[in-house]
């Protein structure tokens, strides 16, 4: 009896995980397509793929999307960086006050880079999905998003190429996209007289690492950064924190911006780190040199522009946390490292960037009405479906149908007549729930999701309980049911078997009550 309370306990801890699952499912999707090497020295199909992924991701989020080439050290592979644009009420005009969110895609020669940066373009693209949710397509805001996928930030060899034998490579260096779009960008702003706000760049957000001493400090930090390093050593050196770098004064609105927000989320922990002002190729040699490892990635070309241009680098670190020092630009950096609770790290840093970019660009929006809640139904047959059935659902729904005949009906019957809901292993995002009774404590016929029409279902008696749930993710034109009744007495089994979970990314799996029913029986026969 001991194991059966167990299993149960355990069982009925399950529900509050369904949203968490969402994302996560959501989260990993994505990093699944950035877990090849994207260098066209090693691979060029899978840089071209991951590519093409972000490319049709922007697309069908709504951007304005276009990509940008730009001389390499090879001829027959130009850099390409891919540009999307949310508009704004002030786009093209001098009072456009724009905001980019920017991430690298390509990788080393020697590593297929799931941290460093696999993991800063899906925070960037969970971050589109989250701000161009159906509930927000009608949303405006004042200002231009930008969000913007750099190619070439990684260093190029500058042998064996083409350009090798002339000495003179387009790419010798690194930070190439980002050097190049900055460019492209500081023309449209003189030519349309607009602002910047600011560049938000995400390289490598993954690694959360909450063991003590799993976080290692470039030399010298105890004294250049005092009391951001009593904040480590108090915490015992764990990598549980985001680091946001920018300069004093000129990204001092956007890093306190930024920490405020994510100061929102209390499991969330961030810390700022602020160097001097100014561009850094006029920084003193030695001031350079003690802080290479924070200007080592695309935030470098917006400070180094003329005029110098605001933005914020947001980093777990590298190859200062946990695996990561051994797997920095190594071939294990992959996809084996990803927990749990790295991915949840992830989420929070996209759920921030959401934020941030909707108070950035002055968002302003009318959520779709619904009429959803709990509806009582007591009539002998009728019809009931999802809030604004064949457009688009809202987001972050739960309806509730309660269908109640009388005494004299019987043979009270749903049936699906459209079904078109978000598909998800477990039916953990869009999903319908049925149970035989009044109410949501009643025995679970199934729940459903995808685009299979489910069976029609019988009550046992003279009610049946319909709960509707969407997610804050992906929306569909959900669903349409009748129901019947008669007043003929018939003779009808009621057993509906066990109960199901019916997708087709899950097609059948029985749900933990079938377990605790096994557990009981096997219980009482062991008692006899």
């Amino acid at each position: 009896m001991f194991l059966l309370l167990f299993l149960l306990t355990v069982c009925l801890t399950i529900s509050p995980l369904v949203e968490a699952n969402t994302k996560t499912q959501s989260l990993r999707s994505i990093l699944n397509h950035f877990t090849d090497t994207r260098n066209v020295y090693i691979d060029p199909v899978a840089k071209q793929r991951a590519r093409d992924f972000i490319v049709n991701m922007f697309k069908d989020h709504g951007l304005h999307t276009w990509t940008e080439e730009f001389p390499s050290n090879q001829e027959k592979y130009p850099g390409v960086n891919v540009i999307g644009r949310l508009p704004g009420r002030f786009t093209g005009t001098r009072d456009d006050k724009m905001v980019l969110i920017g991430s690298h895609y390509d990788t080393v020669q020697t590593s297929p880079g799931v941290d460093e940066n696999g993991s800063g373009m899906t925070a960037l693209l969970q971050a589109l999905k989250l701000i161009t949710i159906p509930d927000k397509r009608n949303c405006s805001r004042d200002h231009t998003l930008l969000f913007v996928a750099f190619d070439l930030e990684e260093r190029q060899p500058t042998f064996n190429v083409s350009c090798s034998v002339s000495g003179n490579c387009s790419c010798p260096a690194g930070l190439c996209g980002s050097g190049n779009f900055v460019q492209n960008l500081t023309e449209y702003l003189n030519n349309t007289g607009a602002s910047f706000q600011g560049a938000i760049i995400l390289d490598t957000v993954l690694n959360y690492d909450d063991i003590p001493n799993s976080q290692r400090l470039p030399a010298g930090f105890d004294v250049a950064f005092a009391q951001q390093y009593q904040q480590v050593s108090q915490n015992q050196f764990r990598g549980d924190f985001l680091v946001v770098i920018g300069r004093a004064q000129d990204d001092a609105q956007l890093v306190s911006g930024i920490t405020n927000f994510f100061k929102k989320d209390e499991t969330f922990k961030s810390i700022a780190v602020s160097l001097i002002s100014g561009r850094p190729s006029t920084w003193n040699q030695i001031y350079q040199n003690a802080v290479d490892n924070f200007v080592r990635s695309d935030h470098y070309r917006f400070w180094n522009a003329e005029p110098s241009l605001p933005a914020v680098f947001l980093t777990d670190s590298a190859d200062f946390r946990g695996y990561m020092q051994q797997c920095y630009h190594k071939n294990c950096d992959d996809i084996s490292h990803v927990t749990p609770v790295m991915v949840e790290f992830l989420g929070q840093t996209a759920d921030s960037l959401v934020e941030v970019a909707t108070n950035m660009t002055s968002e302003k929006c009318q959520t779709k009405k619904t009429d959803c809640g709990i509806q009582q139904l007591t009539t002998a047959e009728g019809e009931i479906m999802t809030p604004y059935y064949n457009t688009e659902y809202p987001n972050s729904l739960v309806c509730e149908w309660i269908i109640s005949v009388n005494a004299e009906q019987k043979d009270l019957r749903l049936t699906f007549t459209a079904f078109e809901l978000e598909e998800s292993v477990n039916c953990t995002a869009d999903y319908v729930v049925m149970r035989d009774g009044k109410d949501k404590s009643a025995p679970l016929i199934g729940k459903y999701c995808g685009r299979t029409l489910p069976e029609p279902v019988y009550a046992s008696a003279q009610s049946l309980y319909i709960m509707f749930h969407s997610d804050e993710l992906d929306t569909f034109k959900g669903f349409k049911a009748d129901w019947t009744s008669t007043e003929a007495p018939t003779i009808k089994s009621t057993a509906h078997g066990p109960p199901t979970i019916k997708s087709a990314a899950h097609d059948y799996h029985p749900v933990p009550w079938q377990l605790i029913s096994f557990l009981v029986l096997t219980s009482l026969a062991i008692g006899q």
